[in-house]
């Protein structure tokens, strides 16, 4: 392959007859000749070589802002240099006025306990959202273009200074966005079985899940193994899951709890799936040190490297295992992720959400609305 296959660099074939290790078709007679992509780092751009016999190059042609993958990882057949960009509608800057009037009918909603109106605006945004392919802009697909315009999904950070008449969705100095995130990994040998019990879990009430919907639904992505102290240590897949928290009260109660709570310790308990590091709420992290086969050796390398601490908080010590516990557990700690319930007033008794186990994974212990 000479220039471009090494470690940083990238190179990919498509449709070559002499490939070595693939296994892409050769293009028939009637196709254009067979190209190898090459993206070198330095400079960045995009080489499409045509290659019309086995021994002979020609001069490569220049394609700026072109597509990375891994080197002697093969796309799809008929994949080309491109120039998309990937801008996550949900990541742009949006119209302030909107955005609260937005943040409002969801409070509304969650006040009326009723889930009818969640649902019809879920669709409408998600039938918006497949409309604009979620925000990829392309010249054909697959949408192929440069690394940092289709893995940076979003253009807020951009947007003009214009006196917040747009803001981020979550800018905390408008009325915007406040939500919780649970994400999770589990290995890909679980997860036909962890997603049987949650469409289990949905077929008793096919309504609970516009609490998600209406932030973009159930988002999965694939991710590899990784020989990291504490990586991955199988080929998973992650859920990413995100839905209304209140930003007045802590211990408001939201809409179908129960149903994303029992998701939750489906995948943290039964299918002993991995928490994001950055994101989730606090019983995401407990015992999850435990996990980990190579939690010592981390350990060990933090001590060494950080003796003094300087870099821990109580935080990490918590999550870590070397002190104390990330759970709380007082009034209303359920409703927050602060601990998993164990008794009626880790709920919100007085609204009439009440400690119950869980509908298909019965272990679970959920808020659950037994009354109005």
């Amino acid at each position: 392959m000479g220039k471009g296959c090494y470690d940083s660099g990238i190179t990919v074939l498509m449709g070559c007859p002499d490939s070595i290790k693939k296994k892409l078709p050769a293009p028939s007679r009637r196709q254009h000749q067979p190209k190898v992509v090459a993206l070198l780092y330095e400079p960045l751009e995009c080489n499409v070589y045509v290659k019309p016999s086995l021994r002979e190059w020609k001069q490569p042609l220049i394609c700026k802002s072109s597509f990375a993958a891994a080197c002697g990882c093969p796309l799809a057949p008929g994949s080309q240099c491109g120039n998309s960009v990937f801008s996550f509608f949900p990541f742009r800057s949006q119209v302030s006025v909107v955005v609260a009037f937005v943040r409002s009918l969801e409070e509304s909603d969650e006040l009326s306990g009723d889930a009818n109106r969640k649902c019809v605006r879920a669709r409408r945004i998600s039938s918006f959202l497949f409309g604009i392919s979620f925000g990829v802009t392309n010249n054909g697909y697959p949408a192929v273009g440069s690394q940092d315009r289709m893995m940076s999904s979003g253009s807020c950070l951009d947007s003009h200074q214009n006196g917040l008449i747009t803001a981020c969705p979550w800018d905390p100095r408008i009325k915007g966005e406040f939500v919780h995130q649970t994400t999770f990994s589990i290995p890909l040998t679980h997860v036909k079985d962890f997603i049987s019990d949650v469409k289990a879990l949905v077929k008793i009430e096919p309504k609970s899940l516009c609490v998600l919907e209406l932030n973009n639904g159930i988002l999965m992505r694939y991710v590899t193994s990784s020989p990291a102290f504490l990586g991955k240590e199988e080929r998973a897949l992650d859920f990413d899951l995100t839905y209304y928290r209140s930003k007045d009260d802590p211990l408001t109660p939201r809409l179908y709890e129960d149903y994303i709570e029992e998701i939750e310790q489906m995948a943290l308990l039964k299918y002993n799936a991995l928490p994001h590091w950055g994101k989730n709420r606090n019983i995401a992290f407990d015992g999850v040190i435990k996990k980990y086969k190579n939690a010592n050796l981390f350990l060990k390398v933090k001590e060494r490297l950080d003796p003094s601490g300087l870099f821990s908080t109580e935080w990490t010590d918590q999550i870590l295992g070397l002190k104390g516990n990330v759970t709380v557990v007082k009034q209303g700690c359920a409703l927050e992720g602060l601990c998993i319930c164990s008794e009626d007033s880790h709920c919100a008794p007085n609204k009439g959400y009440l400690c119950r186990p869980g509908k298909v994974y019965s272990a679970a212990r959920v808020c659950t609305r037994v009354s109005a």
